[in-house]
């Protein structure tokens, strides 16, 4: 937990620029990475981000959205069964203003190589107070699904 005072004083942000409380940047970086891990990375490992850039805050209430895309894509020289994948997620809120990109690098099984797991469900779950609500993401292409996530924060007593 950051107890950086923006986060969770609310008296406290609402004199800032912002007015109100801001969502801890490194959960708004975990939530969208999340929201990528169906569609791009759900039998992979995550090696790494670059490039992270946070160019409009988050607030509480907001729903935000990603959109991913393969950049690269190449063997990996240490496991020949697996591959290496860079990915740039953009995370958009409700307005569609861009909330976070990133690039990140995950190690990918390649086909018939992925060891077997038991399915899980994949919605209606409520992770770290974000509901998970499947929707249509309005900034991605016709073809695209994405999943979104509220925010919901409740202060400290």
């Amino acid at each position: 937990m950051n107890p950086n005072p923006i986060h969770v004083d609310a008296v406290y942000s609402a004199q800032t620029e912002f007015g109100r409380p801001l969502v801890n940047s490194t959960f708004t970086l975990a939530l969208v990475t999340g929201l990528s891990v169906t569609d791009i990375s759900q039998n992979a490992i995550n090696l790494g981000w670059e490039e992270v850039r946070l160019p409009h805050p988050v607030f509480v209430g907001d729903t935000i959205y990603a959109r991913s895309e393969v950049l690269s894509k190449r063997e990996s020289k240490s496991r020949p069964h697996m591959g290496i994948v860079r990915v740039k997620t953009v995370g958009y809120n409700q307005d569609g203003q861009v909330v976070i990109e990133l690039v990140r690098a995950i190690l990918v099984y390649k086909r018939g190589h992925v060891p077997p797991h038991t399915p899980h469900s994949s919605g209606g779950n409520d992770i770290a107070g974000a509901t998970i609500a499947h929707r249509r993401c309005p900034c991605a292409p016709e073809r695209s699904t994405s999943a979104s996530r509220n925010i919901s924060w409740r202060p400290m007593p």
